[in-house]
């Protein structure tokens, strides 16, 4: 079935923007709040890790200069590589996951997988692969000669529990996003078809 022509509106109105901003932030909201649960308790399996005797505070949260920023930066600095690095890692894969539903934009998962896309068949994987690359040479470069390493068998068993299968669950929010979006593209597509006929119709010589 054609799609009927699309008249771009002259005025952008509120409605529009907000279903805009609401449908991204549905699609986005959710990868970035388990990418920073997963980043604090990863920096809480380092603070578990650390021994007590240790004169500088743990605290993830702190708003003393001594105890805080400076202190992960220098002190607990192996344990703030792995954190950004198992952060990266999942931005990466929740962007790969999001992406599964922006190939055919149109047709559900089910009816269409994305793996039918050469380009993106070859670049997910690239991507997932670079990632882990750099994930191991960073950890190595940046953890050699520090006092405090964290592994990553010491990391807390929910940042690995929450934060991998969630890319299922992130598929399956945008596969209903997009469904919603593909409802309301056919509504338009509708109206346009019938006040294409409306008008045909008054013009018409018979």
């Amino acid at each position: 079935m054609n799609n009927a022509t699309v008249k771009y509106p002259k005025n952008i109105t509120i409605e529009m923007i907000f279903q805009f901003i609401c449908y991204y932030c549905v699609r986005f909201l959710p990868a970035i709040l388990v990418c920073l649960f997963c980043y604090t308790f990863t920096l809480h399996s380092f603070c578990e890790s650390v021994s007590t005797d240790f004169p500088y505070s743990c605290a993830i949260f702190s708003f003393s200069p001594q105890n805080g920023t400076v202190t992960w930066y220098e002190k607990y600095s192996g344990g703030l590589v792995v954190a950004q690095n198992i952060l990266l890692f999942l931005l990466v894969l929740y962007f790969a996951s999001i992406s599964v539903s922006f190939v055919h934009w149109s047709d559900p998962l089910w009816q269409q997988l994305p793996t039918t896309n050469k380009v993106w068949r070859v670049a997910v994987p690239a991507v997932l692969l670079f990632q882990c690359v750099f994930f191991a040479c960073d950890i190595v470069i940046r953890s050699d000669g520090l006092p405090f390493t964290l592994s990553l068998g010491d990391v807390h068993p929910a940042v690995y529990a929450t934060g991998l299968p969630f890319a299922l669950i992130i598929v399956v929010i945008n596969e209903l996003v997009k469904r919603r979006e593909v409802k309301l593209y056919s509504r338009y597509q509708k109206r346009r078809r019938l006040s294409f006929g409306t008008k045909l119709g008054m013009n018409s010589p018979f």
